[in-house]
C-alpha cells in the first residue's frame, strides 16, 4: 500500500523535477512496502541505498538549477534537502541493537511526510521562479 501517491497537487511547473519526484515518491513507497513486509533486509537496504543515491542526483538537479537561474532562496532550499539525505543515510546504515533501534516504518513515514511538505512549500516556490525565468 503506497504510502505517499503522485496527483498534480505535487506539480512543481517543471517537467525534469515533477519527473524526479515521481521517481523518489514510487522508490518511497516500494522501500516502504519492503519495510512492512521485512522479508528480506538486504532487498530494504538496496532500496534505501538506491534511493539516497537517486535523492542526491535529484538534489543535484535542483541546485544547478537554482545556480542557473540565481534563486535566491538556494541556501535555504539546499540545507533542506541535506537533512533529508541525512535521515535517509541513518535508515539505510543503523544496524539493529538492544541499545538502538531503527523502526524503518517509521523512517518512512518521516522520509514520505518530509516530501509531500517539502513539494508543496519549498519546491512549490522554486517551481513559481524558475517558470518566472522561463524554465517548463
Amino acid at each position: 500500500m503506497p504510502i505517499i501517491t503522485w496527483d498534480e497537487t505535487y506539480s512543481v511547473g517543471v517537467e525534469r523535477i515533477d519527473a524526479e519526484h515521481k521517481r523518489l515518491i514510487d522508490m518511497i513507497n516500494r522501500a516502504y512496502d519492503a519495510a512492512e513486509t521485512m522479508d528480506d533486509e538486504a532487498v530494504l537496504s538496496d532500496l534505501i541505498d538506491d534511493m539516497v543515491e537517486y535523492a542526491t542526483t535529484h538534489f543535484s538537479t535542483e541546485s544547478d538549477l537554482m545556480k542557473q537561474h540565481k534563486y535566491p532562496g538556494r541556501e535555504e532550499h539546499l540545507l533542506e534537502h541535506s537533512n533529508f539525505t541525512a535521515k535517509a543515510v541513518i535508515s539505510g546504515t543503523a544496524e539493529p541493537s538492544d541499545e538502538w533501534r531503527v523502526n524503518p516504518i517509521k523512517i518512512f513515514q518521516f522520509l514520505a511526510e518530509w516530501l509531500k511538505n517539502h513539494i508543496l512549500e519549498t519546491d512549490k516556490e522554486l517551481g513559481a521562479f524558475l517558470n518566472e525565468q522561463g524554465v517548463k
